[in-house]
């Protein structure tokens, strides 16, 4: 197919598909004149996968360009390209705690992985994400362990479902895939799914009481 045909099954306008081109995040396709070049499903498949890690990722051009290097260079483990996903997730800011917070935020987090007998590198991303988070936690004066241990029982199942899926692939190209959307976008789905938990726990926990209106348009079940 030609660009015209690659932009309109694709959903990608020309621009974009250049400009993709010109950044090596989408590969060349094979020339077939001075001005001409014919692409494939395989570029198709790669658009698909650009936008997701930017427009439902958040991620940045130079970041997905990181991730998509590692996933086409074959020498790249799965656990490599692991962390190499992990370190494309924005970081949170924990603006409002102080050395302090921070110290005690990375030693509290360390004790949970500990406690949950996680193998953890000191360089993971996460381990200094989650103990920002905590640090602003206790700068805000919440300091809930409860909560902490729940979070981290719901990322231990999340974890082993995104490690079967790696394993259920039987190909590479399929599998590093998988890690970088289930790194990337799996982030996005457990937090789109915890609003729809919240939602729901909340509506039966709290029922709506007399005099008061809830005019939500609500999924059949």
């Amino acid at each position: 197919m030609r660009m015209a045909e690659l932009s309109q099954t694709s959903g990608t306008t020309v621009a974009t598909i250049k400009y993709y081109l010109r950044e090596g995040l989408l590969h060349s396709g094979e020339r077939t004149s001075a001005t001409q070049s014919q692409y494939d499903e395989s570029h198709v498949r790669r658009l698909g996968l650009i936008r997701a890690l930017i427009d439902i990722g958040g991620l940045s051009v130079a970041r997905t360009a990181e991730v998509l290097a590692a996933m086409d260079d074959p020498a790249v483990s799965p656990n490599y390209l692991l962390g190499t996903s992990q370190q494309s997730v924005t970081a949170v800011a924990a603006d409002r705690a102080g050395p302090l917070d921070r110290q005690l935020g990375l030693a509290q987090i360390d004790d949970l992985i500990v406690k949950h007998g996680w193998s953890v590198s000191v360089d993971n991303p996460g381990r200094h994400i989650a103990a920002d988070v905590l640090a602003t936690f206790r700068a805000l004066g919440r300091t809930d362990a409860a909560l902490i241990d729940s979070w981290a029982a719901a990322a231990q199942v999340a974890a082993e479902g995104d490690l079967e899926a790696v394993a259920r692939d039987r190909d590479r190209p399929a599998m590093v895939e998988t890690v970088v959307v289930g790194t990337v976008l799996g982030d996005v789905m457990l937090m789109a799914l915890r609003r729809l938990a919240q939602e729901s726990i909340s509506t039966k926990q709290y029922p709506t009481e007399p005099g008061f209106v809830d005019d939500c348009d609500r999924v059949s079940l």
